[in-house]
C-alpha cells in the first residue's frame, strides 16, 4: 500500500498475516482496536504516520505489531504517537511499537504512546528490532508537531528546534525521500515520517 489512509475502522486498521507487507507515505489513525497487526512473512514499513490507534479498554495491538521468523524487514522514518493498547493484552504489546523480528527499526520517531499509562516501560517500544536512530520518549513536548491535539491532526515537524530534526543516522538502504516526498538529502535525515523542508 502506497499514500493510503486508514482510518475510524472499529477493528484493526491493517490485520494482516501476509507473504510480503508493504506500507509506505500512509496514514493509519483513529482505528478502535489499534493500527496495524502483522504476522508472518516480510515487511516493509515506511514513511507513514500512525496515530491515535487504540484504547484502554479494547485496544488489542496499539501502533504497530509487526512478527516474523522471516528476515530481509524493515521499520522505519514512521511517526508513532498517541496510541494506546490494553495492559493485560498477551505477549504485552506496546502501545507504540511492537517489533519481534530480524528488523531494522531504525529513525523512527515513537512518542507519546500509552499502555494503560504513559509512565509504564513498554508504551512506547517493545521487542527485538534494532532501533538505532530512532527518537523514543514518553512526552512529545520536545517534538514540535504541527496540530497535536485537536483536529485536524498534524504530525508534522513543526519546526528546526524539533528533537526529531537531524535526529536520524546513516544506514545501508536508507529511505531517500519522506511522507511528502521530499528528499531526505541534506545530511544526517529527521526522525520519523516528515523530513522538515530547509
Amino acid at each position: 500500500m502506497d499514500q493510503t489512509t486508514i482510518s475510524n475502522n472499529r477493528g484493526i486498521g491493517i490485520d494482516t498475516n501476509p507473504y510480503h507487507l508493504v506500507l509506505r507515505r500512509s496514514t493509519i489513525a483513529s482505528n478502535l482496536h489499534g493500527g496495524v497487526f502483522s504476522s508472518g512473512g516480510v515487511f516493509d514499513v515506511t514513511n507513514n504516520f500512525v496515530f491515535r490507534n487504540g484504547q484502554e479498554i479494547d485496544g488489542t495491538v496499539g501502533g504497530l505489531v509487526l512478527v516474523t521468523a522471516m528476515s530481509g524487514n524493515r521499520v522505519e522514518h514512521n511517526t508513532i504517537t498517541r496510541n494506546d493498547v490494553r495492559p493485560e493484552t498477551s505477549p504485552p504489546y506496546a502501545g507504540g511499537l511492537y517489533c519481534n523480528a530480524g528488523a531494522s527499526a531504525e529513525n523512527n520517531l515513537i512518542v507519546n504512546n500509552f499502555l494503560g499509562n504513559a509512565d509504564d516501560p513498554r508504551a512506547q517500544y517493545v521487542g527485538s528490532c534494532v532501533t538505532s536512530g530512532s527518537l523514543i520518549l514518553a512526552s512529545d513536548l520536545t517534538v514540535h508537531f504541527v496540530r497535536p491535539d485537536a483536529e485536524p491532526f498534524d504530525y508534522h515537524i513543526a519546526d528546526a528546534q524539533s528533537a526529531g530534526v537531524n535526529g536520524g543516522i546513516a544506514v545501508a538502504n536508507p529511505v531517500v525521500d519522506d511522507y511528502d516526498g521530499d528528499a531526505r538529502s541534506d545530511g544526517q535525515p529527521d526522525v520519523g515520517a516528515d523530513e522538515l523542508r530547509p
